[in-house]
């Protein structure tokens, strides 16, 4: 993997100290920024402490970082990038404790870790990380502030939130803050093409997505961060501002194929269609790639396991008692009803064509939507469309199939004492007889 990067930082209005702190180191894939929160004594130092000491932890991991980049495990990434966050809030927090001057030193954190064909976002705090993939703009992470909580809980409405857009809320979380740091990750699957803005909140608020595009389209990757700077300042921004870009510029073609493939099925499966980028991208996180090979069966009837599939290439068949009801072909999907309860399958699903699958486990999925009530929220939701678009397809079908057959008393004759004779006296038939 090749990429690029650029950053930029500027005092605040009337400030003696720049409070922020970026870093990158290319070489070992690390960028960070940091923004020392809410003027606090010592903020300028919080957030130079917390990028030294980021990257002093993952340089004495190199050895993990080299394994990590040749055989990627994800949670061992995430656990390597978020141990390095975590070690510099303790470093932060034990240094507000030194002095009386440096108590409640702290600092937001936004970080991206790259290896070869994947990255971990890592972050506290309100400074955003977005994605900018093939024409579209994903924010990343998401503020830990007062005002995003409200809106997050039902206390304000979106309306309400977007009128206070550009005013200062409160962080409710920041590293250095607490003894302890709650962490928020992001493990993805890295696309040629794809840029990374890391950003403090002195510029956040200044841009929408529509600009953030039109800057990484127009500009060259060197002025973004400084041009992005100087419009926050135009706009009134009196902040620190820091921006940073990152550009992958090459994964490689098979693999930009592949993961534009994943993207694409998840995205057309009805359970997912009201999740927005990252929320499929978590569940790509969850999801692993099977391959199977000609006669090999998917799905046993009668089996108990609990995965939805989805076929990225190949074709399956849909077999129950010998008879062949469907063909599965690329971007079908089938199991999903597993994803609700554990009732045993009702039919094979056996390949016919070599093939691949992405598999989503149920007590994965489970977890994650448990943890993201909001993405949880709108899977359940809609199932129930889902399930309701069924019923009503199965209630039309009952009411053409009882339509389309005549009524019993008028199609079928009554039996007279004379056919009831030629049964036989033996039969324990009983009829009603004309009267």
């Amino acid at each position: 993997m090749s990429h690029a990067s650029h950053g930029y930082s500027q005092i605040g209005v009337n400030k003696d100290v720049n409070e922020d702190a970026y870093l990158i180191d290319a070489e070992l894939g690390l960028f960070v920024v940091c923004d020392g929160v809410g003027g606090n004594v010592g903020g300028d130092e919080a957030a130079q402490l917390a990028c030294r000491t980021i990257h002093d932890h993952l340089v004495n991991n190199r050895a993990e970082l080299d394994k990590l980049a040749e055989q990627m495990d994800r949670d061992s990434a995430i656990k390597l990038l978020a141990n390095a966050v975590r070690v510099a809030n303790t470093r932060v927090h034990n240094r507000s404790k030194e002095e009386d001057s440096r108590k409640g030193m702290a600092c937001t954190v936004v970080a991206v870790m790259t290896f070869k064909k994947h990255a971990v976002v890592a972050h506290a705090g309100d400074s955003r990380a977005y994605l900018i993939r093939r024409g579209e703009v994903v924010q990343l992470t998401e503020d830990h502030t007062a005002l995003n909580y409200q809106l997050k809980t039902g206390q304000i409405s979106a309306a309400e939130a977007k009128e206070m857009t550009g005013k200062k809320s409160p962080i409710i979380r920041a590293l250095g803050h607490k003894e302890f740091l709650e962490i928020d990750t992001l493990f993805l699957e890295l696309m040629s093409g794809d840029k990374f803005i890391l950003a403090s909140d002195g510029v956040c608020g200044a841009f929408n997505d529509g600009e953030l595009l039109k800057y990484t389209d127009n500009l060259s990757e060197d002025q973004i961060p400084e041009h992005m700077v100087a419009l926050a300042k135009e706009r009134g921004s009196h902040d620190d501002c820091t921006a940073m870009i990152l550009t992958i510029e090459s994964v490689g073609a098979e693999n930009d194929a592949n993961l534009a493939q994943k993207v694409e099925v998840l995205r057309k499966i009805p359970l997912f269609h009201s999740l927005n980028y990252k929320e499929v991208v978590k569940i790509l996180n969850i999801a692993e790639v099977r391959k199977y090979d000609e006669k090999d069966l998917m799905i046993k009837e009668g089996g108990t396991d609990a995965n939805l599939y989805v076929l990225l290439s190949g074709e399956a068949e849909v077999v129950k008692k010998g008879d062949a009801l469907a063909t599965m072909r690329a971007g079908d999907f089938f199991g999903e009803m597993s994803l609700l309860d554990k009732a045993p399958r009702s039919a094979d699903v056996r390949v016919t064509r070599k093939a691949r699958a992405l598999v989503v486990d149920r007590t994965k999925l489970v977890n994650l939507l448990t943890i993201e009530p909001a993405m949880g929220l709108k899977v359940v939701w809609m199932i129930a469309r889902v399930l309701n678009l069924r019923l009503r397809n199965t209630s039309d079908e009952l009411s053409f199939f009882k339509e389309s057959i005549p009524d019993a008393s008028e199609s079928i004759p009554s039996l007279t004492e004379a056919d009831l004779a030629l049964l036989g006296e033996d039969d324990d038939l009983e009829y009603k007889l004309e009267s």
